[in-house]
């Protein structure tokens, strides 16, 4: 396949997938007004530290099989035996993994008091088995199937928690309510809709190709649980140190970066999926090393932007004093994603290669700085230490994957595009903290400008398509 082609069948399933995604996401973003008008800082605080955890708890009983499942079905989708195997071998190791992560659970319970105990369990449950179904499917190719499901699960999750807050009011209990439903209805349907059924044959079940997928997936786990540590460890250290209504505050601030990331991630399933199909072909380096940069220049304007209409938006999508001073964190966020987009750009390439063991040791010494950072910090500049630890921590674990990466394959960011990049924040965040109405005017068109520069060759070409 030359190198158009790959292109248009990466924004194909980009597409695909996109419609599930974002449009799900980036509503529940928008809801952001109501749950901060609802919950106060402290109950919205709850919820993103139970979210954050069971983010934690969930690679550390799946071993990451959804992950490997999906790797090893990439590679068999022509073998109707080859699917039947790895699919029953990942479902019969999950059954058992998550009998044996609930009896672990429920021990630990006994000894240690865990609020909604019972509404955890069944969130890592519900969330373990859509998972994995969801990777089944993009694995064997439906990505149709993953993205409606994906809709269903963030659809359904926004519509209950609309029902859990507002109709009924239950606080934080009908937020959790909300996970259960819509993750179980998503696995429903994924595994209707992909007729998994038919792929579950337990005369496959062979302890050699089990274990030969867990040698893959569980080099991932570190690394998630390194993720975690560099994204939510914040949570933990500013409730520690300061308190659930400050964890509420850096949760409101951290949405409009994590929303972003959302978008990218988006891409980063069909990018991983891509680079896994073509690694293998000649112009792989062109093809690898093209859509890196283009993406880089992408959502970095993105987030330009964002930094630039924050002063417009955020009285908007923030309702009440209690949450106003999480605008003064936005900007350093917005400078981690960027970051945290370079990585994980970096990071299918090792996923596409199964150098797993790569990708747990480059986040390594970035989760320790991250913590190492935040708690130097954090009593003396309060919020400001998780956001500054987590730009830090990403910043660094971008600076070793590009050289360590480069073993692989070859990648070159333009001199001049990075000056002008850099450069761009610099601005925009002075001008952001500056605060004044012109200012604020004259960097929104400014961010503009630099947007439409950046990626000016793709404008034009998608304006050309006829």
């Amino acid at each position: 396949m030359d190198k158009s082609s790959k292109k248009k069948e990466l924004a194909k399933n980009t597409l695909i997938i996109m419609v599930g995604q974002i449009c799900t996401k980036f509503l529940s973003f928008f809801l952001l007004p109501l749950y901060t008008y609802v919950l106060d800082s402290s109950e919205f605080g709850i919820v993103d530290i139970v979210t954050t955890y069971v983010g934690l708890i969930v690679p550390c009983i799946t071993l990451q099989l959804e992950n490997g499942a999906f790797r090893f079905l990439v590679d068999v989708r022509g073998d109707e035996n080859k699917k039947k195997s790895i699919i029953t071998n990942v479902l019969n190791c999950a059954i058992i993994l998550m009998c044996i992560g609930v009896f672990i659970y429920l021990a630990i319970s006994l000894i240690v008091k865990i609020p909604y105990k019972y509404y955890i369990m069944m969130i890592v449950l519900m969330t373990i088995i859509s998972g994995i179904v969801l990777q089944i499917a993009r694995g064997l190719g439906d990505n149709v199937a993953y993205s409606v499901g994906s809709l269903i699960a963030g659809g359904c999750t926004i519509v209950f928690n609309v029902v859990f807050l507002v109709v009924i009011p239950l606080g934080p209990k009908g937020m959790f309510l909300s996970i259960i439903i819509a993750n179980a209805l998503c696995a429903l349907f994924v595994f209707v809709k992909c007729g998994l059924i038919r792929y579950i044959d337990f005369t496959f079940i062979d302890k050699k190709e089990t274990f030969d997928i867990l040698r893959y997936s569980i080099p991932l786990v570190p690394n998630s649980v390194i993720w975690w540590i560099v994204n939510a460890s914040d949570r933990t250290i500013i409730a520690l140190f300061l308190s659930t209504s400050a964890n509420g505050i850096y949760a409101v601030a951290y949405k409009f970066s994590n929303a972003v990331m959302s978008a990218y991630f988006v891409f980063n399933m069909t990018w991983t999926e891509s680079t896994s199909l073509y690694l293998k072909d000649g112009d792989k380096d062109h093809f690898i090393a093209d859509t890196f940069i283009t993406m880089i220049k992408l959502f970095s304007g993105v987030c330009l932007g964002i930094i630039g209409c924050m002063s417009f938006v955020f009285p908007i999508m923030v309702r009440g004093d209690k949450y106003s001073d999480a605008y003064n964190y936005i900007p350093i966020l917005m400078i981690g994603c960027v970051f945290n987009i370079i990585v994980a750009l970096i990071g299918a390439i090792y996923v596409a290669l199964k150098k797993t063991k790569e990708i747990a040791l480059t986040s390594l010494w970035s989760g320790i700085i991250n913590v190492v950072v935040n708690l130097i910090f954090v009593r003396y500049i309060g919020l400001y230490a998780a956001a500054i630890s987590t730009t830090v921590a990403f910043g660094v674990m971008l600076v070793y994957r590009y050289i360590d990466v480069q073993k692989y394959i070859k990648l070159a960011f333009p001199k001049m595009d990075g000056f002008i990049i850099v450069s761009a924040f610099v601005i925009s965040t002075v001008l952001y903290y500056l605060n004044s109405f012109i200012g604020n005017v004259v960097n929104l068109i400014f961010v503009a400008a630099i947007f439409l520069y950046m990626n000016r060759r793709k404008i034009s070409s998608m304006i050309n398509i006829k």
